[in-house]
């Protein structure tokens, strides 16, 4: 039984490993998917974004061909050539990435793509046929067929629209669909992870009780040669038997044992160490033990038995190159003197390749993130800089649609019907909002770009600042607006935070149900080293699932016919309260209002 108990042990160790490694190629298999599920749902969203490129490419060539044939200036035809020629290049890419990436009909690509080309081959007609007239001396087209030629191309525009949101469903479907499959790896991987796992404590265990019984075994026998090692040197017979007795000893133990004289020639070894140096027992016996386990490479050997444990290279007979754990001790006689060594080797090959393996992922693991975080805090710098560079090339333009809508509605108010009357106060309308939006670019812009320090800022300075600023808005909308008398000071940056404050509270007024007079309520709370900044509104309440995605930029919940906005406050909000080294959120549910927090530093030695 106790002979035996060895491969037994090896058996059982052998069935962990097995378990351990196919539970780790199922890992694996699970993670690659979920990787390639994901390279997926980034190239499909990569597609969506293109189309929606295209639709905006489209929207500003209709824009451009429209203000020409209104307007009858060639300078308006700059926003048709530069969206024509951007449509050249991504068009064609659109469709080149939909046959990687598209989960939906194919026709409908055709059919997107017939759809843009009929409307920019209309458009250039409609371009062509002023231009024409022009030429000839006979002006612009007339009034009713502008009317046609813009009705048409907003048709045309439309069924673009349908087609693009025909795509967006039919990919999204895909994406749903790519989710699921997501979904179910990860639960097949957790369940058969448990399994193994399982089965792994179990097979641990019986382990452990192999191990005990082994252990108990060697112990029994220990104390036997203890109790007759007074007997057993008293003759050579005695000694003969102990020597047995412990070659026994040798050859129950897993690990390679070996026993030498003073000079460091073996005198006794086992099985497993003949197994890992590559000799015979029989050639074992007299070889000087360094020449036995020296270093690969080595030319020579030290005559100096050196005592201690390590970890090193053993070269086999073979040629064949190990990695052992060596713990050599020495052998005592009644005198102190040593007799003897004893010497133990263990194999750990295999550990040796799994560490190094280890450290080789472990590295590459390393420079794929640092490259990660390399690329995408380049793209965020590339972003910032188009945010900004877009926000002040549209300001140009803008004030010249503006000062043409104010020249047109001076000098041509009587002559414009009803539907012209409506065209212009559209127009304003647009430039109105388009002006509001980019201001919020350049604040946003401004709060990625701009440095700042952090100085103690009192709260409630900063909340009168920012009612100065809605002071119109509270009166018009007869709002209710409760602050504490006593507000803490924070480490903040004071026009950033003006500005945060200036937009929850905007934020808090606009979202009221239609008939109803805003009501809000601030709040403080201090705790340890931070403030905790509460504006309740009991408003009409967000959504679970959005209560993150409203802090992204142009997210928004509502139409503009409803609750007019840019869809920026919010961003700027998170990106103005980050910069100032704070944290910010909300708790809402629907008809019952919201609660929007932002959480900074306290102002040390300030109340």
């Amino acid at each position: 039984m106790v002979a035996a108990l060895p491969r037994t042990l090896n058996f059982a160790f052998a069935v962990v490993v097995l378990v351990l490694a196919l539970d780790g190629s199922i890992c694996f298999i699970s993670l690659y998917r979920l990787i390639i599920n994901q390279r997926l749902v980034l190239d499909s969203e990569t597609f969506l974004q293109q189309i929606n490129d295209t639709l905006s490419l489209v929207k500003d060539a209709e824009t451009g061909q429209r203000g020409y044939l209104l307007g009858g200036e060639d300078q308006f035809l700059e926003p048709y050539h530069a969206a024509v020629q951007d449509l050249q290049v991504l068009l064609p890419a659109l469709v080149q990435e939909a046959g990687n990436v598209f989960h939906g009909r194919r026709d409908l690509i055709a059919r997107y793509e017939t759809a843009v080309q009929d409307t920019l081959n209309f458009l250039a007609m409609a371009i062509q046929k002023q231009a024409t007239m022009r030429a000839r001396g006979a002006g612009n087209v007339t009034r009713a067929e502008q009317l046609a030629l813009v009705t048409r191309g907003k048709q045309l525009m439309d069924s673009a629209r349908a087609v693009a949101a025909e795509l967006i469903a039919a990919e999204r479907t895909g994406l749903a669909a790519v989710h699921k499959q997501s979904g179910r790896n990860v639960r097949w991987t957790y369940a058969t992870f448990g399994l193994a796992t399982a089965l792994n404590l179990a097979l641990l265990v019986a382990l452990y009780r192999m191990v005990w019984r082994d252990v108990e075994t060697r112990e029994r026998t220990a104390r036997q040669l203890a109790e007759s090692e007074g007997q057993l040197t008293a003759a050579v017979d005695s000694l003969r038997s102990s020597e047995s007795r412990l070659q026994a000893v040798f050859n129950l133990s897993s690990a390679g044992l070996a026993q030498t004289n003073r000079t460091g020639k073996f005198t006794l070894a086992n099985a497993r160490f003949a197994e890992i140096v590559g000799y015979s027992l029989d050639d074992l016996l007299g070889m000087d033990l360094q020449k036995v386990v020296q270093n690969p490479g080595s030319g020579s050997s030290t005559a100096v038995v050196e005592v201690g444990r390590r970890e090193r290279r053993l070269a086999r007979r073979d040629g064949k190159e190990l990695w052992v754990l060596e713990s050599v001790r020495p052998i005592q006689d009644t005198g102190a003197g040593t007799i003897g060594f004893v010497t133990a080797l263990v194999d750990i090959t295999s550990r040796k390749q799994a560490e190094e393996e280890l450290q080789d992922l472990l590295f590459t693991l390393e420079q794929r993130v640092e490259q990660r975080t390399a690329e995408l805090e380049e793209l965020n710098r590339q972003l910032e800089a188009f945010t900004y560079t877009v926000s002040h090339d549209l300001r140009a333009p803008l004030r010249g649609i503006q000062g043409f809508a104010e020249a047109l509605r001076e000098d041509y108010r009587d002559k414009l019907d009803d539907n012209g009357q409506e065209y212009l106060r559209r127009v304003e309308g647009g430039a109105r909002r388009m002006e509001v939006l980019i201001e919020d670019l350049l604040a946003y812009s401004r709060l990625s770009r701009t440095n700042f320090s952090l100085s103690p800022v009192s709260l409630g300075t900063a909340l009168q600042e920012a009612m100065t600023l809605l002071e119109g808005d509270v009166r018009e909308r007869s709002a209710q607006i409760t602050i504490p008398e006593q507000l803490p000071a924070v480490c903040a940056h004071l026009p950033t935070l003006v500005q945060v404050l200036q937009n929850l509270l905007s934020n808090a007024l606009k979202f009221t149900a239609p008939g109803k007079s805003p009501v809000v309520a601030i709040n403080a709370e201090t705790a340890d080293e931070f403030v905790r900044l509460s504006i309740r509104d009991y408003g009409i309440g967000i959504e679970p699932g959005f209560s993150e995605r409203i802090f992204q930029v142009f997210e928004r919940l509502h139409g503009q016919d409803q609750f007019p906005g840019t869809g920026i406050g919010l961003a700027i909000v998170k990106k103005g309260v980050e910069r100032m080294g704070g944290t910010c959120g909300v708790e809402s549910e629907i008809n019952r209002g919201s609660n929007f927090w932002v959480r900074l530093r306290r102002a040390p030695g300030v109340t």
